[in-house]
């Protein structure tokens, strides 16, 4: 995979990351008339997510779900099919070893490859 590629991909798993946080803020935001609860919302998605996701492809397909979850029972059905599409995108291309070392880099983690 050519590097531009593996860019557009780390690009396409980001953007699905911050799709995800944002379906809680919106879910927050159509249960509530306060202002601060989708903020709540999306603070305790937030660590929820860097402490969850890092596990494995598992917890971010269980996240994904409850993201879309939170869309759908925000009333937005066609929003949340094509969240699921990015979903699906960007579990795809994470599993790409050039995405995922690109990943790896920008979180700081690194990979056992780089390591060595």
């Amino acid at each position: 995979m050519r590097k531009s590629w593996a860019v557009a991909g780390a690009a396409v798993v980001f953007v699905s990351e911050v799709l995800a946080l944002g379906s809680f803020a919106l879910w927050g935001h159509s249960v509530t008339d306060s202002r601060w609860v989708p903020y709540a919302l999306l603070l305790a998605g937030l660590v929820v997510w860097n402490l969850v996701a890092p596990r494995g492809d598992g917890a971010r397909v269980a996240l994904y779900a409850v993201a879309l979850l939170a869309v759908f029972a925000a009333g937005h059905p066609t929003w949340g099919l094509v969240q699921a599409g990015v979903f699906v995108a960007a579990l795809t291309l994470a599993r790409f070893p050039e995405v995922q070392e690109l990943i790896d880099r920008a979180r700081g983690t690194g990979t056992r490859a780089a390591r060595t």
